[in-house]
């Protein structure tokens, strides 16, 4: 048959791809870490190549005085902490003994912070496409003074999910991983498997503690509402049907008004909207962001989500569309090239970067930084003041309106009549000179294109090239499918000759 050859290796890859889900890949020790962090709970994980008890001690001051334990034997542990005070440091230590009563993992003390209560102000770094590059640990220093109180990532952790070594590399990369619980979501690495088709997510499951089912979830912190969400899709069928009957009732609840949140925020991996001009990003206009265009974001503009985070085209980039605010981000893995603009871009820049969050009340304000300690923009968006009634921190009718700390005092406040419109959900952002970026990107569309290059207040120099719209580059896809299509057939036709 004329495309034998290629079901033959779709079948070839199916059955490799069962076969390796079958088992893990190494058997190294790694950990602590956190994760599943409420305002009175959280998750201790760790790993040991031989199998052990549990063990946590832990406490509000370095003297400890508390301990839980888990007695079964076990490599993959997981101490769920409970009874906790909002807002609160403790401190904890682990230790694991084999069935000898040898001890085979002993680490500590290290300090982490509980979920804030409404009111409190709180702070989070975002991370995205680590993938256990060493290049990731230059962000050290940053997110160590910043003081953040947990990290979001949106996958792609690691290259090949199922290869225990290479969560081993993830997790001894970054000095905040036993301080900072880390709240997860799927990338398409995470299923990676060593074939095409993955079936490894399991394996991240296992591994890291979360909320809900641990593919999709919401947590509060503070008057903020996090969705955790799966864009992979073409992986996981269910995300397109379940997931968007999950979310449809979390963004209901959320604007239903009671104890409506003042802010929320999404994070999954496939970014709707890309200024990656690297094949492999061009590619995914047709293949992985019509769906998240087409599911995802009319409803996060008919309920007003006020941010978007994500990562897979390693670049960083901020886009605005319908007053949504995208941000992407990408951490370890090295970034790639920019091509055409994407038809909502604000700022792109080919780097590695980080993004440092300070929320109080219904103000978020963020900094991205590069890898060589530079800054990259600064924001602030003002969410739904309204929502917020018990005069906390932030507050509509005139609660605090300090500078979160580890942000530059430079970042303005918007003015009466930019805050009335925040308040409605539109985002303002704070930084002049960003706001000089999108009226010169504007203004070069309107001269039909032209190539337009801004200086940044905050220290970045980036060119914003423009393009009327994304035909050319769904063109492009178009044509280099058909001229694979076109090999692929020619091969098939030559080793049937061979053949015959």
């Amino acid at each position: 048959m004329r495309y034998a050859c290629l079901v033959s290796a779709l079948l070839a890859a199916l059955a490799g791809s069962a076969a390796a889900n079958s088992h893990t890949v190494g058997n190294p020790d790694f950990g602590p870490y956190l994760g599943h962090a409420t305002s009175d709970a959280v998750s201790v994980s760790w790993r040991t190549s031989v199998a052990g008890t549990s063990e946590v001690a832990f406490g509000p001051t370095q003297a400890l005085g508390q301990s839980k334990t888990d007695s079964a034997l076990a490599q993959q542990h997981e101490v769920r902490l409970t009874g906790l005070q909002p807002g609160t440091r403790y401190y904890y230590t682990i230790r694991s003994l084999d069935g000898n009563g040898q001890v085979v993992a002993s680490a500590g003390p290290f300090a982490f912070r509980t979920a804030a209560a409404p009111g409190q102000a709180f702070k989070f770094v975002f991370l995205a496409e680590v993938h256990e590059e060493v290049e990731v640990a230059r962000f050290d220093a940053p997110i160590a003074a910043f003081g953040a109180d947990f990290q979001i990532q949106p996958g792609d952790n690691i290259d090949e999910g199922h290869d225990l070594n290479q969560w081993q590399r993830f997790f001894t990369q970054g000095a905040w991983y036993p301080s900072l619980p880390l709240f997860n979501t799927m990338g398409n690495h995470n299923f990676d498997d060593g074939n095409v088709f993955g079936g490894a997510d399991v394996v991240s499951i296992e591994l890291l503690a979360a909320p809900g089912n641990e593919r999709w979830y919401a947590f509060r912190y503070g008057h903020t509402l996090f969705l955790g969400l799966d864009s992979n899709h073409w992986l996981y069928p269910k995300s397109k049907t379940d997931q968007l009957t999950w979310l449809d009732a979390e963004l209901t609840k959320a604007t239903d008004g009671v104890d409506d949140p003042a802010l929320i925020v999404a994070f999954f991996h496939v970014p709707p909207y890309s200024s990656c001009g690297e094949l492999t990003c061009i590619s995914r206009e047709v293949t992985e962001r019509p769906w998240v265009r087409q599911e995802l974001v009319p409803r996060f503009e008919k309920h007003k989500v006020d941010l978007v985070l994500n990562g897979h085209d390693k670049i960083y980039e901020r886009s605005e569309k319908g007053g949504v605010t995208y941000i992407e981000v990408s951490s370890g893995a090295a970034p790639r090239s920019l091509g055409w603009p994407n038809g909502f871009s604000k700022l792109a820049r080919s780097a590695r970067s980080a993004l440092l969050v300070a929320v109080d009340g219904c103000k978020l304000d963020f900094e991205a930084v590069d890898d060589q300690g530079g800054s990259i923009e600064k924001g602030q968006i003002v969410g739904k003041c309204q929502n917020i009634v018990d005069g906390g921190a932030g507050a509509a009718d005139g609660g605090a309106d300090a500078q979160p700390d580890g942000l530059a005092a430079d970042i303005a406040t918007a003015d009466a009549a930019d805050r009335l419109d925040a308040e409605a959900g539109d985002m303002r952002v704070s930084d002049d000179a960003a706001q000089s970026d999108a009226r010169a990107a504007d203004g070069a569309r309107a001269d039909g294109g032209a190539a337009a290059t801004t200086e940044s207040g905050c220290g970045c120099s980036q060119a914003v090239r423009t393009a009327p719209n994304d035909v050319w580059p769904l063109l492009l896809v178009a044509v280099l499918a058909l001229f694979g299509a076109w090999r692929r057939r020619r091969r098939c036709d030559r080793r049937r000759g061979r053949q015959a």
